[in-house]
């Protein structure tokens, strides 16, 4: 199973910038995955995740002007997410 992830349908609006939150989910095997926000935003300019585990290191990244979020996190781990970035 890949990772799949839940975008809350509330966001929340800052001026001209949107803040998305969500839930992501992963089974045993996966310690990397992909998400693409641009049906939300057209740059994400702040991004970061929780993890449910304790002491598992989980990162975001992305490229500036992208829309697409990198979690990696350890294997089998859930958690939420959150991103910030301009509207389209």
């Amino acid at each position: 199973m890949a990772l799949t992830f839940t975008i809350d349908q509330r966001p929340t609006v800052i001026g001209n910038l949107h803040m998305l939150f969500g839930t992501f989910t992963e089974d045993a095997s996966g310690t990397t995955g992909t998400m693409d926000l641009s049906s939300q935003l057209t740059e994400i300019v702040a991004a970061g995740l929780n993890a449910t585990s304790d002491g598992s290191p989980s990162t975001v990244h992305y490229t500036a002007g992208s829309t697409t979020l990198n979690l990696v996190y350890a294997a089998g781990d859930d958690g939420t997410w959150w991103a910030m970035g301009r509207r389209g």
